[in-house]
């Protein structure tokens, strides 16, 4: 199960970082989904988004605390994260 989610992580960053080249001088917001505050996966949501709202310019950029896996499969199918 693991391997899905490092699948997951990378396709969302990925995507992330794609969106951000696509759009010029317009203000973007890039919603990063993690898991659970005390997982493993919520510190490096935040560290994502810090270099995204760093490094990509006229993006804003947040790490959403979520119910990990399943949630994220439905926020990213709603267009609610990356």
């Amino acid at each position: 199960m693991r391997w899905i989610h490092k699948i997951g992580l990378g396709l969302s960053v990925a995507a992330a970082i794609a969106s951000g080249a696509a759009v010029a001088q317009q203000q973007q917001f890039i919603n990063v989904l993690t898991g659970g505050q005390s997982g493993v996966y919520y510190p490096m949501g935040v560290a994502l988004s810090q270099i995204f709202a760093k490094d990509i310019p006229n993006v804003r950029s947040t790490a959403q605390v979520t119910r990990a896996s399943a949630e994220n499969l439905n926020l990213l199918q709603a267009g609610r994260g990356e």
